[in-house]
C-alpha cells in the first residue's frame, strides 16, 4: 500500500534538438582510461561500503525503505524507457534512494565513471540537506573525494567528475542549462 508506483510517457525529442544523446549536458571529453580508471575507484569504494559494518545499521535502514524494495522494477523501467515518473509517499526514499540506485547500478556494470546525475530540489536547504544526508548513508564525504555534492546559489561543494550526483536548486540548473546551449553544448 506504501508501495512506489512505476509509470511511463512517451516524448519527442523537442524542436531543434536531436535525439543522438548529445544535448545542453555533453561532457567534456574524457579519456576511455580516465573513465575505467574511475569506474573502479568507485567499484572500491562500493565494495568497501558494502563490507564496512559501521554502515550495517544505515544499509539496513536504506534496504527498508519501499522504493529500495522496488528497486528492480525502478530500474528495469529507467533503463527500457526514455521517462518513468515514480510516484510514492512522502519518506519513501524517492528523493534519497533513487539517485543511490540509478548510481550504483552503473557501478556494478564497471560503468560508474560514465554516470552523472543532478537533482532539481526546490529550495537551497532542501539540496543541502539532502546531499548531506545521502554522502552520510554511503559513507563518504561530502563534494570533493566523493560521489554526492551540490550546487546551490551562492555556494558549492561539487562532488568528484564522473561518477556522480549533484543536487542543485531549480534555478542553478535552469542555468546551466541556458549556459549549456548558448556555448553550443559545451
Amino acid at each position: 500500500k506504501n508501495r512506489p508506483a512505476v509509470g511511463n510517457m512517451t516524448s519527442e525529442p523537442s524542436a531543434g534538438l536531436s535525439n543522438s544523446g548529445v544535448g545542453p549536458w555533453r561532457p567534456r571529453p574524457v579519456s576511455a582510461a580516465t573513465l575505467a580508471e574511475r569506474s573502479k575507484e568507485l567499484s572500491d569504494r562500493r565494495t568497501s561500503y558494502l563490507s564496512n559494518p559501521k554502515l550495517d545499521k544505515m544499509r539496513q535502514s536504506r534496504e527498508a525503505l519501499p522504493v529500495y524494495t522496488r528497486s528492480s522494477d525502478i530500474l528495469k523501467h529507467i533503463e527500457e524507457n526514455e521517462i518513468t515518473i515514480v510516484m510514492a509517499a512522502t519518506g519513501s526514499g524517492k528523493t534519497t534512494q533513487i539517485p543511490q540506485l540509478i548510481l550504483d547500478s552503473w557501478i556494478e556494470k564497471n560503468q560508474g565513471g560514465k554516470c552523472n546525475i543532478f537533482c532539481t530540489q526546490p529550495r537551497r536547504i532542501a539540496a543541502m540537506s539532502v546531499a548531506n544526508r545521502i554522502a552520510k548513508e554511503r559513507g563518504e564525504t561530502l563534494g570533493k573525494g566523493g560521489s554526492i555534492g551540490y550546487q546551490v546559489r551562492f555556494e558549492q561543494k561539487l562532488p568528484d567528475e564522473n561518477g556522480s550526483v549533484t543536487f542543485c536548486t531549480i534555478g542553478v540548473f535552469l542555468r546551466k542549462m541556458q549556459t549549456a546551449l548558448l556555448r553550443g553544448g559545451d
